[in-house]
């Protein structure tokens, strides 16, 4: 057989020929648009604590808490409002990513829209099973 990668036995073949395809503009598009939405999501919450809140821990689950006067997570004061306008402002930024992916003719720019879309996408999947109990 072909030479193989140590690891699972994957040939250098098929390594090197999913390096190709990562090196096309749909395959580092995703990865930028994915990366665009993370750092989106993270301005967004950071930068509107008082709508968004701070995640922190609190008995093994995810909470959020609302500001203190010096604007630090007062954990004695929940913000319950919060884990429903996260999810409402990642469905949006998917919406956005869908609209980019639908309506550019340039490919690097439609799998970007790809990729925020997944992981926007993913990220509201991920709050609503932790809204009934199940932390991914």
């Amino acid at each position: 057989m072909a030479q193989t990668i140590a690891l699972g036995g994957i040939s250098t073949k098929t390594v090197q020929k999913a390096a190709g395809e990562f090196s096309k503009p749909e395959g580092y598009g995703v990865v930028l648009g994915a990366g665009a939405a993370v750092a989106l999501e993270k301005l967004l919450f950071s930068s509107m604590r008082n709508l968004f809140g701070y995640a922190i821990e609190k008995d093994g689950r995810t909470a959020y808490v609302a500001p203190d006067a010096n604007g630090n997570p007062d954990p004695e004061n929940p913000l319950e409002i919060a884990p429903f306008m996260r999810i409402l402002a990642k469905a949006g930024l998917a919406l956005a990513g869908a609209s980019v992916y639908i309506g550019s003719k340039d490919k690097m720019a439609k799998f970007a829209g790809l990729g925020t879309m997944a992981v926007a996408g993913f990220h509201v999947a991920e709050d609503l099973l932790a809204l009934v109990g199940v932390e991914l």
